[in-house]
């Protein structure tokens, strides 16, 4: 009996990973944010957003984490490389944009999850 209601509860949560992963993939892309300084992204409802941002060499990037799901934010390419680790509800990463180029990023836990940082 536990085990075929494990198995629902784990049913359950699969159906709603789909529902996110739906939205996801029908969201409209915010535009690019210009850079200054420190530039800020969030992570929110199964997404980076803005996911492009433009950005200055030199120029910190700081992720602030919304959902209630743990989430990464992991360089995929680029001319550096850069992994936050598991982040929870409320924690933040930052990252110091020290050389030009295209970085591709994603999320670990979730690889659907997508953002770009050009850095000029």
């Amino acid at each position: 009996m536990k085990n075929k209601i494990l198995l629902f509860i784990v049913l359950i949560l699969l159906a709603g990973c789909q529902g996110y992963q739906k939205e996801y993939n029908q969201a409209t892309e915010l535009s690019p944010q210009q850079g200054s300084a420190n530039t800020n992204a969030v992570i929110e409802d199964f997404k980076f957003q803005p996911a492009t941002i433009q950005a200055k060499v030199g120029e910190t990037l700081t992720w602030t984490q919304k959902d209630g799901a743990a989430h990464t934010v992991t360089s995929t390419s680029g001319p550096e490389s850069f992994d936050s680790g598991s982040m929870g509800k409320g924690q933040k990463f930052s990252y110091n944009f020290t050389k030009p180029g295209t970085y591709q990023y994603k999320c670990d836990i979730h690889p659907s999850m997508k953002g770009t940082v050009i850095v000029k």
